[in-house]
C-alpha cells in the first residue's frame, strides 16, 4: 500500500472542487471542500494514488500555506518557466545566494548579521560566481578571451531581505522574484469627463453604421475640441485630449466577437468565429535525493542494438568506439536508484530527464529489460543534492527544480563526503558491476596493464542500459547495504514508505508544464495541430472569439499525446485530442503506428479512426517489447525535433475524422471527405468523445469546423 505526505496546506483539485486535508487515518485519507469544510470526501491510500495518474486532476504542495500564497501573489506567474529569461536568470541568482548563504549559516561560519554578512561576502561571492559562469558557460570548453559577466552582489540588507522573504514563503524560489514587474505608473491617464469622451466616440465604431477607425478617431479628437470650447467659455480647464493612435489602440483591443456581431449582426459573428527540509540525514524516502554523473568505465559501440551480428572482428575494431556518460539519481534514506540515464556528453537536458525518470513508476522499464522485480521506487522531490557540473547549475535545470517544489542543495567544492551516497554507488558500480563486463577500461593504464579494452567492447548503448537495469532492479537494490544496518535498499523503501510516507509525485498536468516540449502555434477553427492531431479546449473556443492574439504557446508530453496545456491569457488549460484514439498514445507508438499504416493503405486517399485503432492494437500485441525499448531509447526532444517528425510522419497522410460517432457529417460529391455545413446546423467538436446520443444541430457560436488536415502537409497548416 502507498503511503504519501500529505499536509494541510497542499491542494487536491478534482472533480470540480478544491480540497484540502481534514484528516490522514492509517489506510487513507480525509479531505474536505475548501470553499464548504462541511463538504468530505475519503479516499484510500490506493485511491488516492490512481487519482494522482489522471491528467485532469491537479495536486499542489503547500497551496494553501501563507508564505508561498504571498510569493505566488507577488510573483507575476506560477512556474519559474513561464518567467521572461532575463526575470528568471536573476531569480536563479537570488536563490542561489540564499542557499549559498544558508548552508554557511548552519555550519556557524557566518551570522544573520550586516556586519557578519559583510565579512564573508567575498566567499559567497566566489561560490554564486561559480555557479554563474558555469551556467554561462553550459557544457563549452572555457577558452582564453571568452566573455562571460559577473553579476555585483548584493549588500548585506538586501540579502537579508531576500533570506527573509524566502524563508517566509517555506523556501519557494518564486519569492525571489524582483518587484520590478509592478514599476511603471498605471493610473488613469485621463479624467472622468476625458474617459467618458473617449467610451462614447469608440462605442461608435460597434455599430451596424460601420465607420472605420480613422473616422471614430477624427471624431473623438473633434469631440474634445468642442467640449474644450465650452469649457473655456465657462472659465474651467480644458481636458488633454488623447492622441490619433491612443484612439487606435483602444479600438483594436474591443472585444473581437462583440465588436462584429455589433457591425455585422450576431449570425455574421457565428459564422466568422465558429470553430523540505534540509539536512545530512533524510528520515523517509525522497526526503533528499543526491544526482550526479559518471564517466563510464566501458567502453562502448555507438551502434543500433543488434547492428554487430555477422560483423567480423577486424569490422567490429573499424567501428566508433566511445566512453558515455551516466546520470544517476539515489535516494539518501533507503540507498534506492530512482533513476538512470546514458548520455554522449554532459548536458543539462538529460539532467533534467533524470528528474523525470526520479518522479515517475519505472516498472515498464524493468520489465522490458528483463528484470524479475519492479521498479516502481518514486515520488516528489524533496531536497536535490548536486555538484557544481554545468548540467546541474544551467537555468533549465535549476528552473525544473523550482517548478517540481523542490530544495536546491550545491554543497562546496571539494567535499565530496556531503554527496557519499552517490560517489558510492559509482564505486560500486566500477567494482562489482563493470568487472562481469567486457570491454572494461579500468581506472587507469597500470591496473589496465595488457587488457585489449577497444577489442572486447561489444556492448551497444541500449545493452549497456539493459545490463545496468537488471544489475540495479534485482540485484543492488535485493542486496543487504552495510549503510542500512544490513537491509536491502528494495525493503527499506517499503519500510520507511509504510512508516513515514512519501511526498506525492508531480500529477501530468505540472510533469507537462515542466519537462514538456514547448512549441508555438495558431489557433484555427480546429483548435491547435500537432503532430496531425487537433487539440480543442474553451478556452481555446474563447481566445478564438475574444483575443486578437493568433498564436499560443503550448507543452506537450511525447509520452502521452493524448492531450496537451496550452497557456491561454496567462493561465494553462488542459486541451484533448478531438480523435479520442489518441488517449495515451505515445509519440513511439504513434512513429510506428503511421508507418505501419503508410505500408497497408498506400493507394488509399484517406485513413479513418478505426484503421489508426487497429494499427495502435496490432503494435500493442505483436511488437509491445520493441515499442517499449524504442520509447526507452527516445532521446531528449527539443521542439525543433517534434516539428521534424511532423514533416517526416505527416508527409502525404491524410487521416479522415469521419469514424467518430458523435459527428456526423454528409458526404462530399467527389466521394472523398465531407461537408461542412455552415450557420445553425455546424457542430460542436468540443463534445467530441463526451456525448453518447445522438448529434443534434446547435448553434456554431465559438466551435471549431471540422475540417481535417491538407492532405500534402498533415499538420503543418500552422507554420
Amino acid at each position: 500500500m502507498s503511503r504519501f505526505i500529505v499536509t494541510p496546506a497542499d491542494r487536491l483539485s478534482m472533480s470540480g472542487r478544491e480540497w484540502r486535508l481534514a484528516a490522514s487515518t492509517g489506510t487513507g485519507y480525509v479531505f474536505e471542500a475548501a470553499d464548504d469544510p462541511a463538504i468530505t470526501m475519503g479516499l484510500s491510500a490506493t485511491e488516492f494514488s490512481e487519482h494522482l495518474k489522471d491528467p485532469a486532476v491537479t495536486f499542489d504542495r503547500g497551496w494553501y500555506d501563507a508564505g508561498k500564497t504571498k510569493a505566488r501573489l507577488d510573483a507575476p506567474t506560477e512556474c519559474l518557466r513561464d518567467l521572461p529569461k532575463a526575470v528568471r536568470s536573476m531569480t536563479l541568482w537570488r536563490w542561489a545566494y540564499c542557499d549559498a548563504f544558508l548552508l554557511l549559516e548552519a555550519s556557524g561560519r557566518v551570522k544573520r548579521t550586516e556586519v557578519s554578512i559583510r565579512s564573508n561576502l567575498a566567499g559567497l561571492r566566489d561560490e554564486v560566481d561559480a555557479i554563474d559562469l558555469a551556467r554561462q558557460l553550459g557544457t563549452r570548453k572555457a577558452r582564453a578571451g571568452q566573455k562571460s559577466f559577473v553579476r555585483k552582489p548584493p549588500c548585506p540588507r538586501s540579502l537579508l531581505t531576500w533570506i527573509r522573504r524566502y524563508e517566509r514563503s517555506g523556501r519557494d524560489p518564486l519569492s525571489l522574484v524582483a518587484r520590478t514587474h509592478r514599476s511603471g505608473n498605471r493610473s488613469k491617464r485621463f479624467c472622468l469627463d476625458g474617459a467618458r469622451l473617449i467610451a462614447k466616440a469608440i462605442a461608435g465604431y460597434g455599430t451596424s453604421r460601420r465607420p472605420t477607425i480613422r473616422q471614430v478617431a477624427t471624431d473623438c479628437i473633434n469631440s474634445f475640441a468642442t467640449e474644450n470650447k465650452l469649457r473655456e467659455a465657462d472659465g474651467r480647464p480644458p481636458i488633454a485630449a488623447p492622441s490619433r493612435r491612443t484612439i487606435e489602440r483602444r479600438i483594436e483591443g474591443l472585444d473581437r466577437y462583440a465588436t462584429y456581431a455589433g457591425r455585422y449582426g450576431a449570425a455574421a459573428a457565428n459564422r466568422k468565429f465558429a470553430a523540505i527540509e534540509l539536512g545530512i540525514k533524510a528520515g523517509y524516502p525522497m526526503e533528499r535525493i543526491e544526482i550526479d554523473e559518471w564517466n563510464v568505465d566501458l567502453l562502448t559501440l555507438l551502434t543500433e542494438a543488434g547492428a554487430l551480428d555477422g560483423m567480423s572482428d577486424a569490422q567490429r575494431r573499424g567501428l566508433v568506439r566511445e566512453r558515455l556518460w551516466l546520470y544517476v539519481a539515489i535516494d539518501c534514506a533507503t540507498r534506492c536508484v530512482l533513476a538512470m540515464r546514458l548520455s554522449e556528453t554532459p548536458n543539462s537536458a538529460d539532467a533534467i530527464l533524470t528528474l523525470a525518470d526520479a518522479t515517475r513508476d519505472k516498472s515498464d522499464l524493468a520489465r522490458e529489460a528483463g528484470c524479475e522485480r519492479t521498479w516502481h521506487q518514486h515520488g516528489g522531490l524533496g531536497a536535490v543534492v548536486t555538484d557544481h557540473g554545468a548540467a546541474f547549475t544551467s537555468e533549465a535545470f535549476r528552473t525544473a527544480l523550482g517548478d517540481l517544489g523542490a530544495t536546491a542543495e550545491l554543497p562546496p567544492v571539494g567535499i565530496a563526503s556531503l554527496r557519499g551516497r552517490v560517489e558510492r554507488l559509482f564505486g560500486t558500480f566500477g567494482t562489482d558491476l563493470m568487472a562481469r563486463l567486457a570491454g572494461r577500461t579500468f581506472s587507469n593504464p597500470l591496473e589496465r596493464g595488457d587488457y585489449p579494452s577497444e577489442e572486447l567492447a561489444v556492448h551497444s548503448r541500449e545493452t549497456l542500459l539493459q545490463v545496468l537495469t537488471v544489475y540495479v532492479v534485482d540485484i543492488y537494490h535485493n542486496r543487504v547495504h552495510a549503510g542500512l544496518g544490513g537491509e536491502t535498499p528494495a525493503n527499506c523503501w517499503e519500510r520507511l514508505r509504510g512508516l513515514r510516507g512519501t511526498i506525492p509525485a508531480p500529477v501530468p498536468q505540472l510533469r507537462c508544464r515542466v519537462f514538456g516540449i514547448e512549441l508555438t502555434r495558431k489557433v484555427s477553427r480546429m483548435g491547435v495541430t500537432v503532430l496531425g492531431n487537433a487539440y480543442a479546449c474553451q478556452a481555446l473556443r474563447d481566445m478564438l472569439r475574444h483575443s486578437h492574439d493568433a498564436d499560443v504557446t503550448l507543452r506537450v508530453d511525447p509520452a502521452d499525446l493524448g492531450w496537451i496545456m496550452v497557456r491561454v491569457a496567462g493561465r494553462w488549460h488542459r486541451a484533448e485530442a478531438l480523435r479520442s484514439v489518441m488517449r495515451g498514445v505515445g509519440l513511439a507508438e504513434w512513429r510506428l503506428a503511421v508507418r505501419e499504416m503508410r505500408l497497408n493503405h498506400r493507394r488509399e486517399e484517406a485513413l479513418h479512426e478505426e484503421q489508426i485503432a487497429r494499427a495502435l492494437r496490432k503494435i500493442d500485441d505483436i511488437n509491445a517489447a520493441q515499442l517499449s525499448m524504442l520509447r526507452v531509447r527516445l532521446p531528449y526532444l527539443t521542439a525543433e525535433d517534434l516539428r521534424r517528425e511532423e514533416r517526416q510522419l505527416g508527409l502525404g497522410l491524410h487521416i479522415d475524422m469521419d469514424a467518430v460517432p458523435d459527428v456526423h457529417l454528409p458526404k462530399a460529391e467527389d466521394g472523398f471527405g465531407h461537408v461542412v455545413p455552415l450557420g445553425e446546423a455546424t457542430p460542436d467538436l468540443f463534445s467530441l468523445g463526451r456525448s453518447a446520443g445522438p448529434n443534434k444541430a446547435e448553434s456554431p457560436e465559438g466551435s471549431f469546423a471540422a475540417k481535417p488536415p491538407p492532405s500534402d502537409d498533415w499538420g503543418l497548416e500552422e507554420d
